[in-house]
């Protein structure tokens, strides 16, 4: 197996167009939300109200609804069904072969969760990300 380092790695990720062409870190992902979902940075108040609305389906413009779910459901309404719950934040994820990020900002307790992960579907993966969305609120802060 051959091991992709430094700057040819970025290259590679990033070569991948409109699949993504970005090449980033979770406290990369960690500021954008809170620079874009949280304070409405590049967007405005008034596209940020309408994208973050989540509708029944689970998803707003350009963000999937994020809600606490119970074991063995995804956090993402989206890809669940039934799709009920209460939505608590809003986000995104996605995956390339080799690699998946799922990104959440949760307004209630004004916490941003991300999770890179070096495989696309790892077993436990969305089990894991689940979990740390409900330590988001058990933490005093």
């Amino acid at each position: 197996m051959h091991r992709i380092e430094g700057a040819h790695a970025a290259t590679w990720a990033s070569h991948l167009g409109a699949a993504g062409a970005l090449v980033s870190s979770a406290a990369d992902l960690a500021q954008f939300a809170l620079r874009v979902l949280r304070d409405h940075e590049v967007i405005g108040e008034t596209l940020a109200s309408q994208a973050f609305t989540i509708g029944p389906e689970g998803t707003g413009l350009g963000v999937l609804g994020v809600r606490r779910a119970s074991e063995g459901r995804n956090v993402f309404p989206i890809f669940d069904e039934p799709r009920e719950g209460e939505i608590v934040g809003f986000g995104g994820s996605g995956l390339l072969t080799g690699s998946s990020t799922k990104l959440a900002y949760l307004p209630g307790v004004d916490t941003v969760v991300v999770l890179l992960l070096n495989r696309s579907r790892p077993s436990g993966g969305g089990e894991f990300f689940r979990g740390l969305i409900e330590a988001s609120f058990s933490v005093d802060g």
